[in-house]
């Protein structure tokens, strides 16, 4: 299980369990129960102290309980803790902070689905299924998070332009400079110091050519994210093939995973050298 999965699934039981007490519904049962524990105790001689608080408990778990299994409520709760953690504030470009919150809408759809499902042997084989491939899904979504928050920054950094700008300028300089220049020593100091500005260089293309790569595969890895939702929403169709199904799903998302993985860690790698640099 993913590290935001289980985050996740920790707190939605919490947040759930706490919206659930907190409905008004809730609060209508329990001032009912005291009001009438208080003003009616016995509307029948038969009728005994404890009838009231025993309804009330019994009527209270039945809204508590139908909240921790109401669709509507289970999507809340996910697209708020999802929001929490990955913040999609943090994307400034309002095209790429769209692509985050369409991955989120697709998770949201996905859990209201489960929670929609007829109760029956299909739905409990469903819900086991979901349970095996939601912790990929959202590992998917942070990697994919990690990386638009990249792009984000690069097309506003003017940290990285400024580098390459100041580069341009001190190569200039330092090629003027051997040009003329007849001392040996001062030579090599020129060539050693030419040396380590075409090694800024390079690094600093590599950066932008990972990062245009990225945006360039950034629609295929969406739709192989929409496929991987649209194949488990038919799972309820192919319980036959479930176990099958499953195994099929989990290793196109691994494999998706770790290769947007790796693609993130490589960015922050020369990211990190790029500014070092700088």
């Amino acid at each position: 299980m993913s590290n935001l999965h289980a985050e996740l699934h920790k707190k939605a039981q919490a947040a759930a369990l706490q919206y659930a007490v907190f409905r008004w519904e809730s609060a209508v049962i329990l001032a009912g129960t005291l009001l009438l524990a208080v003003l009616l105790p016995h509307p029948f001689p038969w009728w005994p102290g404890w009838a009231w608080p025993a309804l009330g408990a019994i009527a209270l778990a039945t809204v508590i309980f139908s909240s921790l299994t109401d669709a509507d409520t289970g999507a809340k709760v996910l697209r708020q803790l999802l929001e929490e953690r990955l913040d999609p504030n943090l994307i400034k470009d309002e095209g790429l902070r769209g692509q985050l919150l369409a991955a989120f809408t697709s998770l949201v759809q996905l859990e209201t689905w489960r929670l929609d499902l007829p109760s029956g042997t299909v739905k409990t084989q469903v819900d086991a299924a979901v349970c095996r491939l939601m912790p990929l899904l959202t590992a998917w979504v942070e990697q994919v998070f990690q990386l638009l928050r990249y792009l984000d920054t690069h097309r506003r950094d003017f940290r990285v332009e400024q580098r390459r700008e100041q580069m341009n300028e001190e190569l200039k300089t330092l090629s003027a400079r051997r040009r003329f220049e007849r001392n040996p020593q001062m030579l090599t100091r020129l060539d050693e110091g030419m040396e380590d500005l075409g090694k800024d260089w390079y690094t600093l293309r590599l950066l932008t050519a990972e990062l245009r790569l990225a945006e360039n595969r950034l629609p295929q890895h969406l739709q192989s994210f929409a496929a991987a939702i649209q194949g488990v929403r038919e799972l309820q169709t192919q319980t036959h093939l479930l176990d099958e199904q499953v195994a099929h799903l989990q290793g196109d998302l691994q494999e998706q995973t770790e290769r947007l993985r790796e693609q993130v860690a490589r960015i922050h790698r020369t990211y990190t050298e790029v500014l070092r640099r700088a």
